[in-house]
């Protein structure tokens, strides 16, 4: 073996073994950005389709809309949503949040069909109360999902290293 070789293939080795190591680090990084961007994705879904709700039974309410647009509501895409946001294993407070929001969505929606049948002030106080707590079952979910915001890199960074 020539003197000073072996030095120059430890070097080599030494040198792949931390550009391999580095790409890894840069995977994972990379993983977790794209983990908080469908995280932060699928929050906004279902805020957006609760508020959509809500708007549908408030327009309802006030006559300004049928009865349909309320049984219209997509309940599928916020099931989808819900699923989705599942799989990700969120946070301690967005679970708690979404739960809340689950919660108070099967509350709305039975008040609202409730409020269909005899109207009456108790049945009008049903729906306003189902309503504010609803509304802030969102506005819970929005709060507890900031830090995603927080998280994620600024627009037009992907945290990749090129």
């Amino acid at each position: 073996m020539i003197p000073g070789q072996g030095q120059g293939l430890l070097a080599v080795v030494a040198g792949t073994a931390v550009i391999v190591a580095f790409r890894q680090i840069t995977r994972i990084f990379n993983n977790s950005d794209s983990r908080i961007k469908q995280l932060k994705s699928e929050c906004a879904k279902l805020v957006a389709l609760s508020e959509d709700l809500q708007r549908r039974v408030t327009r309802g309410r006030q006559g300004l809309g049928t009865t349909d647009g309320v049984h219209a509501w997509d309940a599928q895409a916020y099931r989808l949503a819900r699923r989705r946001l599942g799989r990700f294993s969120p946070s301690a407070p967005i679970q708690t949040a979404v739960a809340e929001l689950d919660e108070t969505r099967a509350d709305l929606k039975t008040a609202w069909q409730q409020s269909l049948g005899t109207s009456g002030e108790g049945r009008e106080d049903l729906l306003t109360t189902a309503l504010t707590a609803h509304s802030e079952a969102i506005d819970n979910l929005a709060a507890a999902s900031s830090i995603l915001v927080r998280l994620s890199p600024p627009l037009g960074q992907t945290g990749e290293i090129t």
